[in-house]
């Protein structure tokens, strides 16, 4: 409980500072440093039946129940405003009546939209990026490994798009023994790594550009990828 009463009040103080703000785009952010920077965390967790996942996902981390949703299943505190959202990007929840009358719609964090939206309001507020979490205890299971490399693009198309920032966390709640260990956390780390260097390869820069990664292995400074002369 304490654990999500500092979440709620980081949360809350965010929002505080994000209202403070000036609602004017903002340059690339100097991804050289993080000085200065506000970044945030991002779950990119919110799931929907016909969102493009398999039907066995259902409703994730918007119902206790993955089957259905409603009144006394609800695992959110408040409804979102869904006014700048393209409708594309929307799914109806059945059995949910608003105070309006409408029927109940919500997002999906694997569509790219949403995530471009989020990355759009990170720009026009003065957000920095975010530190976009890597749930290990999915990693295990096929479909979840898919989801989440599919919403790491989406931040990391998004991020390129609005001129953000964006670093993984490996969130290690919910694991138990038999889960990935951490040799397999540096196994995903690699393939993480090599999407973003394969996205850069793709890119007006790559010609100049020359990546090192370093880290605390024996080989102490390595070079991941450079481009042809």
């Amino acid at each position: 409980k304490s654990f999500v009463l500092r979440w709620r009040l980081a949360a809350t103080l965010i929002l505080t500072i994000v209202t403070a703000t000036a609602a004017l785009a903002t340059d690339p952010v100097d991804s050289s440093t993080l000085t200065g920077k506000l970044v945030c965390g991002y779950q990119g967790w919110f799931l929907t039946p016909g969102d493009g996942t398999p039907a066995s996902v259902g409703w994730r981390h918007w119902s206790g129940d993955t089957d259905s949703i409603g009144p006394g299943i609800y695992t959110v505190e408040m409804w979102p405003d869904l006014h700048e959202y393209n409708q594309t990007d929307l799914f109806t929840a059945p059995g949910v009546t608003l105070q309006d009358g409408a029927t109940g719609k919500l997002f999906s964090s694997f569509r790219p939209g949403v995530v471009d939206l989020h990355f759009q309001w990170m720009e026009n507020y003065g957000i920095d990026g975010v530190f976009f979490q890597r749930f290990v205890s999915e990693l295990s299971d096929p479909r979840f490994f898919a989801i989440r490399n599919q919403v790491l693009q989406n931040v990391r198309d998004a991020a390129n798009a609005h001129g953000r920032i964006f670093a993984l966390e490996y969130d290690t709640s919910g694991t138990s023994p038999g889960e990935p260990t951490p040799r397999a956390f540096v196994a995903d780390n690699d393939l993480a790594l090599g999407r973003i260097v394969e996205a850069v390869s793709h890119s007006r820069y790559w010609a100049k550009t020359c990546i090192f990664v370093i880290d605390d292995d024996s080989f102490a400074l390595r070079l991941v990828a450079r481009p042809s002369p």
